[in-house]
């Protein structure tokens, strides 16, 4: 069965980012596709009928607010004191202005304020006064019929155009005193107006509703439909406003691509009518398809971008280290991982990664010593070898000899040398047991006290319990002989060396004489070059190569005794070869 190849990092990344990400972005742009195309005659017969009964309500308050103030202003004493003046003034006339100015506010762009003396000798405004308001001429027409004969209506459906101000509704008011009407007092509303106050309807349906306000009377007051004339809207709301089962089969054809409501506002009498072509909303709907397709596109587009930035900038420190871990395979210890991430878990590990890498370079580096240090031991025993066989013959014949001959110290001296010689020339073994490194230690003091006689004095203590503790062979004789010649040979009293090993948490053996004393520092002691002192050295450092730095070779003076303490662990270690 073949293996199935595995995808990178960086690839995986990437395919999950697209999996959690731009499927849900291309499941919401079709959903919302679907929704605008689903959009059904219901929600366009809601939106119609918000539209109208909003308008109707902002445009009934916009007339009441407007409505209350031209009634206060009417009922102004003063006011009515100014126009019943013979004669009115410049004084007057300002303060007549500051009443109009007042009341319209800010908003003369969209309103306008007229006062009319009733026997026409005055009149003044916030603008110019328009032709119609010349009460010497219409004063049995338009407002001033009805406010003369209709006193109980005083809002009124009125379309014109003077001066690039188009009227659509006003609000009039007899200005009366003693119970005689001495003048109006007139505020139109502009088109502007009613657009600005429906404006923010239309927008709420997307544009869609088109409005036409029309008065009680069938007056057209504001008209922003497809219909440019009133005529064709006359027509169109004559066929919608016929009983269904009066329609005629060309009335059907022809309000079959309009949806149509309308509402009214009891309170100023207008009616507002609200239009949908049906085309509209096809082409609304294609446009917003189009307007989501083409961001849905752009969203994929510039999230796959994102996405594998982000994915390359994620994967590239891991991508680094496992090249890395390829060379550090080869064999190639040298370089560290650049810590380029950003993110904390990744720079964590990168930077546990080159300490380690740190840590193993130089372990392998202190091993390659170590065994170039084995190396030039083994080359060094192999040219110290001599025919073992040729020296115990030797030997055996200078103790025969000697005893024939008389001489017992010479006879003993061989019978301990060949125990010596014995001891260092058997190579196959590295690590013999103390009870035989002790012996090796007493054959070498029997030889020694022959040479000193009486001037020296020996004493081994040791543990009985550590008679089979494995250490390595030849551990404790250069100390004893560093005791005699740097502490016994020029003492001029009785030398003693003693030789003790015990258990102190780690095993203890201490050589320590009464000899002259030694005031030397480690350091200073191993920069000397002579044969006895790099043999001190090699001992520290045959105990660390072989238990660790935690263990080795130290000394002290102790109340006039010198002690050299070698430190080996309490676990033995029956396998080495140092």
């Amino acid at each position: 069965m073949s293996k199935r190849s595995k995808k990178s990092l960086t690839q995986n990344i990437l395919m999950w980012m697209l999996v959690t990400s731009i499927l849900p972005l291309l499941l919401l742009g079709l959903f919302s596709v679907y929704f605008v195309s689903d959009m059904s005659i219901n929600q366009i017969e809601k939106r119609v009928n918000e539209s109208t009964m909003t308008s109707v309500n902002l445009i009934d308050g916009f007339i009441e607010q407007f409505n209350k103030k031209v009634d206060d202003l009417s009922k102004n004493p003063e006011l009515a004191e100014i126009l019943s003046k013979e004669s009115i003034g410049e004084t007057d006339k300002n303060k007549i202005y500051q009443y109009l100015y007042g009341t319209i506010e800010n908003q003369t762009a969209q309103l306008s304020m007229f006062v009319i003396k009733k026997d026409g000798s005055f009149n003044m405004g916030t603008m110019t006064v328009p032709q119609q308001y010349d009460i010497r001429i219409y004063r049995n027409w338009g407002i001033f019929y009805y406010l003369e004969n209709q006193p109980q209506r005083n809002i009124f459906p009125h379309a014109y155009s003077e001066s690039g101000h188009e009227n659509s509704m006003t609000i009039a008011r007899k200005i009366v005193k003693d119970n005689q009407t001495i003048g109006y007092l007139i505020l139109d509303i502009s088109t502007k107006a009613i657009e600005s106050l429906v404006s923010n309807v239309k927008r709420t349906s997307y544009g869609l509703v088109q409005l036409v306000i029309v008065s009680q009377t069938n007056y057209i007051i504001y008209n922003d439909s497809i219909f440019g004339s009133s005529i064709g809207f006359y027509n169109t709301i004559f066929m919608y406003d016929r009983f269904s089962a009066n329609r005629t089969q060309f009335d059907n054809q022809a309000l079959e691509n309009l949806y149509i409501d309308s509402a009214f506002s009891p309170i100023n009498n207008y009616r507002i009518y609200g239009i949908v072509p049906i085309n509209l909303i096809a082409d609304y709907n294609r446009q917003m398809t189009f307007m989501i397709i083409f961001l849905v596109t752009v969203a994929v587009i510039l999230s796959l971008i994102a996405r594998f930035i982000i994915s390359k900038r994620l994967a590239s420190p891991i991508v680094e280290l496992v090249n890395h871990m390829k060379l550090i395979g080869q064999g190639q210890y040298s370089g560290e991982v650049n810590d380029d991430s950003n993110t904390e878990e990744l720079s964590f590990i990168i930077k546990r990664y080159n300490k380690m890498i740190t840590q193993i370079r130089d372990l392998h580096k202190n091993d390659l010593e170590k065994q170039d240090k084995l190396r030039i031991s083994e080359i060094k025993t192999l040219q110290s070898q001599i025919n073992p066989h040729f020296l115990y013959n030797t030997l055996d014949t200078i103790k025969w000899k000697s005893k024939l001959d008389g001489s017992q110290e010479v006879a003993e001296i061989a019978t301990e040398l060949g125990k010596i010689l014995k001891i260092t020339m058997d190579t196959d073994r590295a690590i013999v047991p103390l009870e035989q490194e002790l012996s090796f230690i007493r054959s070498y003091f029997n030889i020694m006290k022959i040479r000193y006689q009486e001037r020296m004095e020996y004493v081994i203590d040791a543990d009985i319990k550590l008679n089979n503790y494995m250490l390595p062979k030849l551990l404790i004789q250069p100390l004893v002989e560093n005791a005699f010649a740097h502490g016994i040979e020029s003492l001029n009293k009785q030398g003693v060396i003693h030789v003790s090993v015990y258990m102190d948490q780690h095993v203890i053996i201490d050589v320590s004489d009464n000899g002259v004393g030694f005031f030397k520092t480690k350091d200073e002691f191993f920069m000397q070059n002579d044969g006895q002192h790099i043999g001190l050295k090699n001992i520290d450092e045959r105990i660390k190569l072989h238990y660790g730095e935690e263990y080795g070779l130290s000394w002290f003076v102790n109340e006039g005794w010198t002690v050299f303490r070698i430190i080996l662990p309490s676990t033995q270690k029956e396998n080495s070869n140092v």
